[in-house]
């Protein structure tokens, strides 16, 4: 890393300098990631853990032993993980709750069962379900519940995480490690063979991990909010630009696990991670004094390698674990259930994981003609199904998961387990899977009736009062919905084509003109982004943030609680660094499903810059001298560096005219009858997003940088960025509903 002060040089001397430091760091990337890696095996904390195996410990309910289940040594796929222990032969801790049935009393033999198995990095002994609004020992329930449908049920910490041993290397372990699991559970004389899987979130991506390396005794899964189907472009990575949420999610696992005290001082005080997330100090580099991680290298190794060592597109990118887009073919065609929430950083992995699944020639899998590949998109923050609230914005008890699809998220599992792989005769006839594959939420929409359509006989859903368990509160946005069915993705009677909304530089009530008629007249609006002051994050798809950022839908203002808001504080439109586009108030609904793409012609100062977008659902005002309420629907970055190639990313050059696409992730929602569409255009999502510095030195040769610097350099320059709107086609697409269609 590098580092040159802001003061006056001499041009040839900072251009030799430059080139020479450039020289060491594309030489060193590989070298420093190796030694950060070798590092982190000598330093990390479960190296020295050994798997200790327990008796059966039976009981009238249950019988519960701990096995430490042998890894194979497999070759490494890339020469980049030699130096990660994928290839050290441990055992795995995994705890195995069985039946009563257990020993059968007619003839004291041993009777044979499928198998469920989560896998976890959140220890095996705590409850372990994604879903955060449940309450009680959520773990002994899924147990009783498991065990009484006749399964097995397995749980194992995954390598280097709590009792079991190795070196926590965060999602490209899972493959190798999963699949041993799996098979060697298979093998066991109490197993009838057949092995299926479930989990939300990282208990999601080991699932498709696994699943990528064709074990063949998997029967079916159930994943959650993961599975990555491409983490450059969800889940890490975005558009080029890196989420800070895998900051602190390692910062907090790293709490967690490390007995250092200075590392304590440091990671322990969670009000303290915020000075860590000052622009100013952004990115984080190698070392103490550097980023709070650098008192835990395996979690600071892994942040770096995913942030800078490899921050283009290439083969770390398309690895076992990150890249089931490119296994398709070894994924088994077996049934799986795809569930995520609008508000979930995991929405556009599970929905190309849907598509991706059920293109497969063969779409059922016996005479019962059920598809085996199916989707559950609710209004839902991260794993969190059994809340109506997702973020500020209350969508009624009509929004759960529970009663309105499934009686409960973990029955859900059961029910899908028992139709498919059922452990006990006749229990596939006594429960129901929907007979469309997709089943979504649009939010906005008014209710109505919605027969679940997953069900299980004698099992009764709980009020839809009890099923919510976050209640609103008096400053939450009460907001509605409602569910439908679908046969494919986007539903059938969405628009062929998205409709255009072209964005206009004239201005009307303090805001840009968004319109359905394109601008007669060329024009352009300009702003500048600096990036020691960004637009701060309200809501969106995050999690694992608190306290830097909150997840879900919110008035789109500033705030205390929303880091780094800056006094005065007050609605993100009234930034000079956000350019607003609005329709005037709707005369008619407009339903959306589906991705929203905006296509901006832009030009910066800056030899590299990020465009950012955000859809808004603008409420009308409660009262004449009401402020309008704006919730946030759907958002999109793109670095500037990656306008062509993700592989081979190119500096702008300044005042240059450029034709950009933003995509976002689906979603499905209403604008109402005297609600407007808001179009938000900035060039930061900060902390959700990391920022662009604007300078893109790395990527100068001599002659620019020569032309660029003028004799000087710093660590962030303030860009002014212009958007192109009248023949030039700025455009806002939306995926609207056949019906809503002028």
């Amino acid at each position: 890393t590098w580092e040159i002060e802001s003061h006056t040089m001499r041009s040839s001397h900072f251009v030799l300098g430059l080139l020479i430091i450039a020289a060491v760091v594309a030489a060193g990337n590989w070298v420093s990631s190796v030694s950060r890696r070798r590092s982190k095996l000598e330093s990390n904390d479960f190296n020295d853990v050994t798997c200790v195996p327990s008796e059966t410990k039976a009981s009238a309910e249950r019988a519960v032993q701990t096995f430490c289940i042998p890894m194979e040594e497999h070759e490494p796929d890339d020469a980049w993980l030699q130096a990660v222990d994928v290839g050290r032969s441990i055992s795995l801790s995994t705890d195995v709750y069985f039946p009563s049935e257990y020993f059968s009393k007619e003839d004291n033999q041993m009777k044979r069962f499928p198998v469920l198995l989560v896998r976890t990095p959140y220890d095996k002994t705590k409850p372990i379900w994604g879903d955060k609004k449940q309450v009680g020992n959520v773990l002994q329930t899924l147990v009783d519940e498991v065990t009484a449908a006749g399964y097995v049920f397995a749980i194992q910490d995954v390598r280097g995480r709590f009792a079991s041993p190795g070196t926590f290397v965060k999602y490209v372990n899972e493959g190798w490690d999963g699949y041993d699991t799996i098979e060697w559970l298979a093998a066991q004389e109490w197993c009838t063979g057949d092995v299926a899987t479930f989990g939300t979130s990282y208990l999601a991506h080991v699932q498709m991990a696994a699943a990528c390396r064709s074990p063949p005794h998997l029967r079916a899964m159930f994943l959650d909010s993961g599975g990555f189907h491409d983490s450059f472009q969800g889940g890490i990575r975005y558009g080029g630009a890196f989420e800070l949420k895998q900051l602190t999610w390692a910062w907090e696992k790293a709490r967690d696990s490390s007995t250092d005290k200075d590392a304590q001082a440091i990671l322990g005080d969670p009000s303290g991670l915020w000075k860590w997330f000052e622009p100013a100090r952004m990115p984080w580099r190698q070392g103490k004094g550097n980023n709070p991680l650098a008192f835990t290298p395996m979690y600071e190794s892994y942040v770096l390698d995913m942030w800078h060592t490899f921050a283009n597109l290439g083969p770390y990118w398309k690895q076992i674990g990150l890249y089931a887009k490119g296994y398709k073919a070894r994924i088994p065609n077996i049934p799986i259930l795809l569930m995520t929430g609008w508000f979930d950083p995991y929405v556009a992995t599970t929905i190309s994981n849907f598509e991706m699944l059920s293109s497969r020639n063969k779409k059922t899998l016996d005479d019962r003609k059920v598809p085996h590949v199916q989707m559950i998109l609710g209004p839902w923050t991260h794993g969190a199904s059994s809340s109506s609230t997702a973020g500020n914005v209350d969508f009624g008890s009509v929004a759960t998961l529970g009663p309105n699809v499934a009686p409960a998220i973990s029955t859900l599992a059961l029910i899908w387990f028992r139709f498919w792989l059922p452990a006990k005769r006749g229990d596939a006839s006594k429960v129901q899977i929907s007979t469309n594959p997709i089943t979504y939420f649009t939010m906005g929409a008014p209710p109505r009736k919605f027969d679940p359509p997953f069900k299980a006989q004698g099992i009764k859903a709980p009020s839809k009062d009890k099923a919510t368990q976050s209640k609103s509160h008096d400053h939450s946005i009460a907001h509605c919905g409602s569910w439908a069915s679908s046969a494919t993705w986007p539903p059938s009677q969405t628009e062929n084509g998205a409709t255009a909304y072209y964005l206009d530089a004239s201005k009307e009530d303090r805001a840009y003109v968004l319109t359905r008629i394109e601008p007669s007249r060329d024009a352009s609006v300009s702003y500048d982004y600096d990036p020691l002051h960004p637009c701060p994050t309200v809501g969106g798809q995050i999690t694992s943030a608190q306290p830097v950022m909150y997840g879900g839908s919110f008035d789109q203002s500033t705030g205390p609680k929303f880091f780094p808001s800056e006094l005065p504080y007050g609605p993100l439109a009234a930034r000079s660094d956000v350019l607003v586009f609005q329709t005037e108030d709707l005369e008619a609904e407009v339903d959306i499903a589906g991705p929203v793409e905006v296509v901006l012609h832009v030009s910066s100062s800056a030899l590299d810059t990020d465009f950012t977008f955000k859809l808004i659902d603008v409420f009308p005002p409660a009262e004449s001298t009401s402020p309008r309420v704006a919730i946030n629907l759907a958002n999109a970055i793109l670095r500037m560096r990656y306008r062509d190639s993700y592989e081979k990313p190119t500096v702008l050059s300044p005042g240059e005219r450029y034709t950009i696409t933003l995509r976002s992730p689906p979603v499905a929602a209403r604008f109402a009858k005297g609600h407007r569409i808001r179009l938000d255009i900035s060039s930061s999502n900060y902390p959700f997003y990391d920022t662009n510095p604007n300078t893109a030195v790395e990527l100068l040769n001599s002659t620019q940088v020569a032309a660029w610097a003028n004799g000087y350099v710093r660590q962030h320059v303030v860009a002014h960025n212009t958007v192109h709107t009248g023949s030039a086609g700025s455009v806002l697409r939306l995926p609207v509903v056949a019906s809503n269609v002028d």
